[in-house]
């Protein structure tokens, strides 16, 4: 598949994007001396735009081992890095937009519009960030009218009738920025003829930042986005030979995310106390054809309603001592969750799943159980709630040339889940009842799940200098943790069993084992990692050349890791098991080097991820590779200024990936190639992109 564009960028005022010394940007900067550390990627404003960066998932191969896979909708943006990740629930990797903690995977894909830098902390957060955070972080910070002022705007157009269109405006305090993107899909579902992946996108961010007094900086963001997406160009497999797209029932997301975040940074005496507010909203609807086959199986429709408000509040000198520094705080937020997800059973799921697997245990001289409906509801509702309270420390000695960090964090969650489920047929037995019966299933209650955990770290660095070299050499381990939670797709398949063995009763068939799993096993456990982890940077600036690169090797012990599995046989739904232990072993390098007008920036990850005890009452697959993460990632990216002229090549290299937990599926190491060219005519720059320029399939 070949994709081009053509962007014009318009750049009114100003293209200075250094921030004043007088701003505070975030309120978790490193209290290391020295603002690089192993570990450590980011992406600027001119690289984002320079290559059509869109959203996070165009950062993967870019940062180390991270892979974020478009699974076919904003829903399923699911990460993964050096080995750990999931296609659903709880992410590994935190996301903090301007210091806002964005807390549900389901908005974690957006658009990057004005991103000033996104920057990624690999290795496990938990002290600073805590839940979710077991594996990494991305920061991204947005442009503000406090490092830029002026006009700005982008017009660009590709194919598959591609087309996106940026403006935002910077004055005085204020920022307005808006974006829309839309495409026809590049997918076809060969039971419709029609593309499976249209989409149409929006998003509106205000920002208004002023320093009020001496004591008082106040800053609020607020952020709106809209997604109506088709999805889920998902193919079956079998063996080595891969299927098209053909599904029958209709599948696609729609989302709506807002989020206002309100900054207070305030100076008192010898103090100084950074205070982030926000308030989040979130409802979205996905529509699944579930077996993705052209038969009449089962759908899925799940609509979620969220509120959340959190808080943190960190305390600090405003003056660090030059041998101690040291920052406090503290963190909370409440997350409810209304979700609807109904399963609909269609004839032909009903005749497969139900009624032929009855009368297999139905006697002959009782006859043949049939069911009035050719379709019928299996309605579920969870009403979900997440209570976060935690307190943290980290402090940073200095010594000469070396630095330890050490810091803890305590962190107690409380989540709860009231559920409901409910379903209507009427069912004859054919020719024993003369006419048709009822049968209602109705099955609730309320499930807890508390957690407590308490991540350590700590981290030793020597920096050394010898003229134009500079570098740093660092030794840590950390602790982090993914919450637990609740598997509610599984519960038509309770219910499903429990109204099957309520119509065994009424006809007098005894079936054993029908209605042994209850809501009580739909629980998982939280996931915990142990990270140990060895690197150094390395930087020379001399004359017009300079080079910067970074080396690491990791080792990673995970307890209960969370594993996506899909139950045995024709299930509605995928569910997340705690795999027991696992450990994942690698070594990430990125190399930088600027001559004149030329530039490459090169990174290579590399992740050996196993199961290390994974029995799960059938199968023992210690030993084998953890699925879905990827073992190497490659990014080599360069470019060149001529006058006016400016090009960029783009090549990126993925695999293996093993696509399930017994390792008979892999997808091999590819490469794909990207590139452009760019021309500058004072304010205006015209550009021309392809990406995957050599026509590269490669599923996700």
């Amino acid at each position: 598949m070949i994709l081009s564009a053509i962007m014009v960028l318009v750049l009114l005022e100003g293209a200075d994007t250094t921030l004043s010394p007088a701003v505070v940007v975030s309120i978790k900067d490193p209290l290391e001396a020295g603002a690089s550390l192993p570990g450590r990627t980011a992406v600027h404003l001119r690289e984002i735009e320079s290559e059509g960066m869109e959203k996070p998932a165009d950062l993967s191969g870019v940062i180390p081992n991270l892979h974020i896979p478009d699974y076919g909708s904003s829903m399923t943006s699911t990460i993964y890095l050096r080995g750990f990740g999931s296609r659903m629930e709880n992410p590994v990797m935190g996301l903090y937009v301007d210091d806002i903690p964005v807390l549900d995977k389901n908005a974690y894909d957006f658009d990057m519009l004005d991103i000033r830098k996104a920057e990624v902390l690999r290795g496990p957060q938990g002290t600073l960030f805590g839940r979710n955070s077991m594996i990494g972080v991305m920061s991204v910070e947005t442009l503000s009218p406090q490092s830029f002022q002026g006009w700005r705007g982008a017009v660009e157009y590709g194919s598959a009738n591609s087309l996106s269109v940026r403006t935002s405006v910077y004055s005085g305090s204020y920022c307005l920025a808006a974006a829309y993107r839309h495409s026809d899909g590049f997918y076809t579902n060969e039971y419709t003829g029609k593309n499976c992946d249209p989409s149409d996108a929006a998003v509106l961010r205000f920002r208004f930042g002023r320093r009020l007094s001496d004591r008082l900086w106040l800053g609020n963001i607020l952020s709106a986005s809209w997604t109506m997406q088709g999805g889920y160009p998902y193919r079956q497999a079998a063996g080595e030979e891969i299927y098209p797209v053909r599904y029958n029932d209709v599948s696609g997301y729609r989302r709506l995310y807002a989020a206002d975040g309100l900054k207070l940074l305030i100076t008192a005496g010898s103090v100084s106390l950074k205070s982030v507010t926000s308030l989040q909203f979130l409802a979205d609807r996905m529509d699944m054809d579930q077996d993705f086959t052209a038969e009449s199986m089962f759908t899925l429709r799940q609509i979620q309603r969220q509120c959340a408000v959190s808080e943190e509040l960190t305390l600090e000198p405003a003056v660090q001592n030059e041998r101690w520094r040291r920052r406090s705080g503290i963190f909370a937020f409440v997350k409810g969750n209304d979700m609807d997800a109904p399963v609909t059973f269609k004839q032909d799921g009903i005749d497969r799943l139900i009624l032929d697997n009855a009368n297999a245990n139905i006697p002959e001289y009782l006859g043949t159980l049939g069911l009035d409906e050719r379709e019928f509801v299996i309605g579920s509702n969870f009403d979900i709630l997440a209570c976060n309270l935690a307190a943290y420390h980290e402090s940073v000695f200095l010594s000469g040339d070396w630095q330890l960090t050490a810091g803890i964090r305590a962190d107690l969650e409380l989540d709860r889940m009231d559920y409901a489920s409910d379903a209507l047929i009427h069912f004859r037995l054919v020719p024993a009842m003369a006419e048709s019966y009822p049968c209602e299933t109705e099955y609730s209650g309320r499930l807890r799940k508390p957690s407590f955990q308490v991540l350590p770290k700590l981290t030793l660095l020597r920096d050394f200098r010898r003229g134009g070299l500079s570098g740093r050499i660092a030794a840590s381990w950390a602790e982090g943790y993914r919450a637990g939670g609740f598997n509610t797709q599984i519960f038509s398949d309770i219910l499903q069993n429990r109204m099957m063995g309520r119509m065994m009763d009424l006809c007098g068939v005894h079936i054993d084992g029908r209605g042994d799993v209850t809501a009580e096993n739909t629980v998982y456990e939280p996931e915990f990692s142990d990270n140990f982890e060895l690197g150094g940077i390395l930087a020379y600036t001399g004359g017009d050349v300079r080079i910067a690169g970074s080396a690491d090797v990791f080792y990673i012990l995970g307890r209960n890791q969370q594993i996506t599995v899909f139950p045995e046989g024709m299930s509605t739904g995928r569910m997340m098991r705690n795999a027991g232990k696992s450990r994942s072993a690698g070594a990430e390098t990125t190399v930088s080097l600027y001559v004149k007008r030329f530039r490459m920036d090169a990174s290579y990850g590399y992740t050996d991820a196993r199961f290390t005890r994974y029995f799960d009452g059938n199968k023992d697959r210690s030993g084998k590779r953890v699925p879905y993460s990827p073992a190497h990632t490659l990014s080599v990216r360069c470019g060149a200024d001529a006058g006016r002229w400016s090009f960029f090549a783009h090549l990126r290299g993925l695999g293996d990936i093993y696509w399930d937990e017994d390792n008979t599926l892999r997808q091999p190491f590819r490469l794909t190639v990207s590139g452009g060219i760019s021309y500058s005519a004072g304010s205006f720059r015209v550009y021309l992109r392809g990406e995957n320029l050599s026509g590269a399939e490669i599923p996700v």
